[in-house]
């Protein structure tokens, strides 16, 4: 019971980093990106108004507030879909998946193939974006850090559980390592997948590449 107190200390420790960590990154993103597209809209607006006797120059003044507009627009889509997932909440998990996969496949210089079953209503619906948020966690420290030149994501259900397997054929790393958590975030990978009954184990060594295998009883 003690053991159980303090990991359960742990993980509430950790998840309140977590949320904490995820509100500056918001409020990075929305300071950084959409509030100066914001304001480079409000500075061409003005340029434009002192500008109305000249056609041509209010012209282009406007053109660039359209291109300003289409990037703050892409931005707001980004930060909410990184919120909480459009396809998620229209289409459901099984979908918003394969759209991850999808997205890596056209937009990454690593050969991406995937598989993924009909695993829509298999979790309850508040947990579902737990094991989104794992396949999306492991895929991005796959594009960030593995230099790899093939990856796969495969997702298979059964009657009895959910098996996911993460592969890719990168330079791997040292698992004897205690600090290679630190940029992998496993330890947050593997409290989602608890919360949904699972277990979730990382193989790698140098040269290797990385596997990590998923399983979810039914």
């Amino acid at each position: 019971m003690k053991k159980e107190n303090e990991r359960k200390k742990r993980f509430t420790e950790k998840l309140i980093e977590s949320q904490e960590q995820e509100r500056r990154r918001i409020a990075s993103e929305l300071h950084d990106g959409l509030g100066q597209q914001i304001l480079v809209i409000k500075n061409r607006a003005e340029l434009a108004q002192q500008q109305a006797d000249d056609p041509e120059e209010t012209r282009k003044q406007l053109d660039e507030i359209m291109q300003s507009s289409v990037v703050s627009i892409r931005d707001v889509r980004n930060i909410s879909h990184n919120l909480r997932p459009v396809h998620l909440e229209k289409f459901g998990l099984t979908e918003a998946i394969e759209n991850l996969c999808d997205q890596l496949q056209r937009t990454s210089k690593i050969e991406w193939s995937y598989h993924i079953d009909d695993i829509d209503e298999t979790f309850p619906e508040n947990k579902e974006i737990n094991f989104y948020r794992v396949i999306q966690e492991a895929t991005n420290n796959i594009q960030k850090h593995s230099k790899a030149k093939e990856a796969s994501v495969m997702i298979r259900k059964s009657e009895t559980d959910v098996k996911a397997t993460i592969w890719d054929d990168g330079k791997g790393f040292d698992m004897t390592n205690e600090k290679y958590d630190q940029g992998l975030g496993f330890s947050g990978m593997k409290e989602r997948i608890g919360t949904l009954g699972g277990t979730i184990t990382m193989a790698s060594s140098h040269g290797q590449g990385t596997t990590i295998k998923i399983i979810i009883p039914k």
